[in-house]
């Protein structure tokens, strides 16, 4: 019987003793949970502003990405300005090439004309010369024959 009482103490320790150790489980399984949950925040917590971090940093390449985009934009439209202004300025050029060739042309016209008309003029005068002196070769021999008559009267 004291033994029986004693296994029956034993059995009663040992379901004190297991109560124990299944309260203790449950408790550490509580502690390990927990700290799980603690520990996924956490992480949780670090993936959310790493992720957040990112996307701000993405957003930043974007928007830079998107300046030099509108500048590289500025610059081609910049370039094509000048293409332009510069096709204009040798259309201009050339016309002004043509233009002052022209104008060559005219000169070098003028100067001939002027030329031939000097020339002219000296034929002109030559011719007026000429006259001139044959004018007064024919009034020589007016006054010659005048006074030939009036010496002619005289001796009358």
């Amino acid at each position: 019987k004291a033994m029986q009482e004693e296994v029956a103490r034993a059995e009663v320790e040992a379901q004190e003793v297991k109560k124990k150790a299944e309260a203790e489980l449950v408790f550490k399984e509580k502690q390990v949970m927990e700290e799980k949950k603690k520990n996924f925040a956490a992480v949780f917590r670090t993936a959310f502003f790493q992720e957040k971090k990112k996307q701000a940093a993405d957003d930043v390449v974007a928007a830079k990405d998107k300046e030099i985009e509108d500048l590289r934009r500025e610059v081609e439209v910049a370039q094509e300005e000048m293409a332009a202004s510069n096709k204009r300025a040798m259309e201009r050029q050339a016309q002004d090439k043509v233009r002052a060739q022209q104008d060559t042309d005219r000169i070098e016209e003028l100067e001939e004309n002027l030329q031939q008309s000097e020339r002219k003029e000296a034929e002109l005068k030559k011719d007026l010369d000429r006259l001139t002196m044959d004018m007064r070769k024919g009034q020589l021999q007016r006054d010659k024959m005048t006074d030939q008559i009036d010496t002619m009267k005289e001796e009358m």
